[in-house]
């Protein structure tokens, strides 16, 4: 390979280097390098949709505790969920604590 090659291969890698960069600068997801990349980018959007979508029943799910006696179970069914258990993981989860406990301190 003569240095030409080389230097042309560097700058190859340079340019995608700076797309992926600018791309992320812009908000962008940037482009994967590897299969591995992929699918670490899917699972990092994936596991950011999911705590989103869990977020929204549970900070309604929270006004509810705070001004009404319903029980937890009829609760967690008003906001989607099939069962407390269903609804205590997620809440745990975005609140640091459980239904009850937040509910005692309200």
């Amino acid at each position: 390979m003569t240095s030409f090659h080389r230097g042309s291969d560097r700058q190859d890698h340079t340019d995608l280097r700076l797309q992926k960069e600018t791309m992320v600068l812009a908000g962008t997801v940037p482009l994967a390098s590897s299969m591995s990349e992929a699918i670490d980018q899917l699972r990092h959007l994936r596991q950011g949709r999911a705590r989103e979508a869990s977020k929204s029943p549970v900070q309604g799910a929270c006004e509810t505790l705070w001004n009404s006696d319903k029980p937890i179970a009829e609760i967690a069914l008003d906001f989607g969920f099939c069962d407390q258990s269903a609804f205590t993981q997620p809440f745990r989860r975005n609140m640091g604590l459980t239904p009850a406990v937040y509910r005692k301190r309200g």
